[in-house]
């Protein structure tokens, strides 16, 4: 518990003003990556499956849906984002965890943006710390996580989300560490991917 409630205190507290500039700049070319990665799957037919089942259920418009021209609840318009981001599967990635932590962290991190009204640094800061907590959770598992068959994007990229979404929230730090506790009680029930499967 000691090494999860560091790792949150930690990513609760990073600010925009304390970043490198190379990190801010890395956090940029991240979010560029996502873009590049969503405008290069909206052709394909199961992203625009995923997008039309989305749509159908309606909602209050919170969010925005990347590259098509309409807004859904928050929990949506990340859904149809992240799928997009990971669609084409030339997304960013950690080596040293078998992650793409962009695919779950950005989504989360815009969506939430919007709803809750945030500025550009607060998406910015948002995004490293659920970097942060998704690739420290990746590494920490890496290689018999993905060897056993899990794929780290979907139990480790969980933990980013959950930070990015608890900061741009505004939870103060206990609940911070509680929203990026959640994840680690829902991973575990993931079925595994059958080794190398391919996911398209």
């Amino acid at each position: 518990m000691e090494y999860s409630k560091k790792l949150s205190d930690f990513c609760h507290a990073i600010k925009i003003e304390g970043l490198p500039p190379e990190v801010i700049h890395k956090a940029k070319l991240c979010i560029l990556d996502y873009i590049a990665n969503v405008y290069g799957s909206l052709q394909l037919e199961a992203t625009k499956n995923v997008a039309a089942y989305f749509r159908s259920l309606g909602g209050p418009e919170e969010a925005t849906v990347h590259g098509l021209s309409y807004r859904l609840p928050v929990g949506s318009a990340a859904f149809i984002n992240g799928t997009s981001a990971e669609a084409i599967e030339s997304q960013d990635g950690l080596r040293f965890g078998g992650n793409h932590p962009g695919t779950a962290v950005i989504p989360t991190a815009f969506a939430c943006t919007e709803k809750f009204k945030k500025t550009g640094g607060d998406l910015l800061s948002a995004v490293v710390a659920g970097y942060e907590a998704a690739d420290r959770a990746a590494a920490s598992v890496h290689p018999r996580h993905t060897l056993s068959g899990f794929l780290p994007t979907g139990t480790c990229g969980t933990f980013g989300a959950a930070v990015a979404a608890a900061r741009l929230m505004g939870l103060d730090k206990e609940r911070v560490s509680n929203a990026s506790a959640t994840p680690a009680t829902s991973s575990r029930f993931q079925w595994q991917n059958s080794s190398w499967g391919d996911t398209r």
